[in-house]
């Protein structure tokens, strides 16, 4: 996804399911670099492999929990930094 859209890490930790447009291939980042909202093309690739995600890995992941965040760790919780 980062290779694919060219968003931020922290940008990508901050997104939600909302932010997501799987039909015309679209993910809103809200509140970017200089606290701007942009729409960025997911294009093909992106969009089936985020597509397999939502619709296979992640409910996996949440079992019986709910968010909103689009990505998860294995705990099914919000992505964090990394602090190497």
């Amino acid at each position: 996804m980062l290779y694919a859209t060219g968003i931020r890490n922290e940008e990508l930790r901050n997104l939600t399911t909302a932010d997501v447009n799987l039909e015309e291939g679209l993910l809103r980042v809200n509140h970017g670099k200089g606290a701007k909202d942009r729409v960025t093309p997911l294009g093909q690739m992106a969009s089936r492999f985020l597509e397999t995600y939502l619709n296979g890995i992640r409910p996996q992941l949440l079992g019986q929990r709910h968010s909103d965040r689009l990505f998860l760790s294995y705990r099914a919780t919000p992505l964090t930094p990394f602090r190497g």
